[in-house]
């Protein structure tokens, strides 16, 4: 299964699914019309087949029963399905830029109902997938607002989505955060560069924690600055300086998700790979 998103307010309005069906329950059904028929039941893993024979004062066919095992989903199972969900989402892309719909194409960023800015969902599907705390703002709307925030952020913070996005990430500072540290993540945002830098922050209950706060630029296809991803990484429990071994952990985490965040925008953006007809 896989969500899809509002391109008016980026919530979740329906969910697409792929019905496989399990190869050792087709391999025991004598035709289609049969196959259509066999299920596995949760509790007592039992097969409906049409060619068993019926009971004709109950009116129903008799289940016959099948080894815990076949009901089990395989690895090719699993592999047909996911094609197939990608095969429909691709279509549905490749729809949605056709002729007739290219003033309604994504345009990234568009504004909500309730007058804030969020993504579109073609990069929203993608952001889905990078399983890390972070935040995506947009330097081009006023105050830098966040357009997107992860699951991850949202469960260390403490704050839901909707009061999240709109807001500039300084409502997660408090009276013990470092100025120094805040006024150096602003002038790397205004020029454009990356930085890190370790602070205090305040979840919504209050409770502080140490906060290792990557900032990166996100660069669209035409090669400017659309977003900043700011990659969070709780250090609370961190007391010492870790070896040299270990401090390349968290470096590699948020590196690792600010390349799934570029990559998602560029390829979003992008006209990709295709064949230019050379004028002789």
């Amino acid at each position: 299964m896989a969500p899809v998103y509002s391109k008016e307010d980026g919530r979740v309005v329906h969910f697409v699914g792929v019905q496989t069906p399990l190869i050792s329950s087709i391999n025991r059904c004598d035709s289609l019309a049969s196959a259509m028929e066999c299920f596995c039941d949760s509790a007592s893993h039992k097969v409906s087949s049409s060619t068993a024979p019926s009971d004709t004062s109950q009116g129903h066919t008799e289940p016959s029963n099948v080894d815990e095992d076949r009901c089990e989903v395989g690895e090719a199972d699993k592999d047909k399905a996911k094609i197939s969900i990608n095969t429909l989402l691709n279509e549905l892309t490749s729809k949605c830029k056709g002729v007739g719909v290219t003033e309604t194409r994504c345009t990234t960023v568009s504004a909500g109902q309730s007058g804030e800015k969020v993504i579109c969902s073609s990069l929203m599907l993608s952001l889905t997938k990078v399983q890390q705390s972070f935040v995506l703002a947009n330097p081009h709307l006023p105050d830098t607002p966040i357009v997107h925030a992860s699951e991850m952020f949202l469960r260390l913070t403490g704050y839901s989505h909707e009061e999240v996005v709109g807001r500039n990430c300084r409502f997660l500072q408090g009276p013990e955060t470092d100025c120094r540290a805040v006024q150096l993540i602003g002038e790397c945002i205004r020029a454009g560069k990356s930085c890190t830098v370790k602070l205090l922050n305040y979840r919504k209950d209050k409770t502080p924690f140490w906060n290792l706060l990557h900032i990166a630029p996100v660069r669209s296809s035409a090669g400017k600055v659309a977003f900043y991803v700011g990659v969070q990484l709780d250090v609370t429990s961190v007391e010492e300086p870790c070896s040299a071994e270990c401090e390349t952990s968290p470096q590699i985490k948020q590196l690792g998700a600010v390349g799934a965040v570029r990559v998602a925008v560029r390829s979003l953006q992008g006209e990709g790979l295709r064949r230019v007809r050379k004028n002789h």
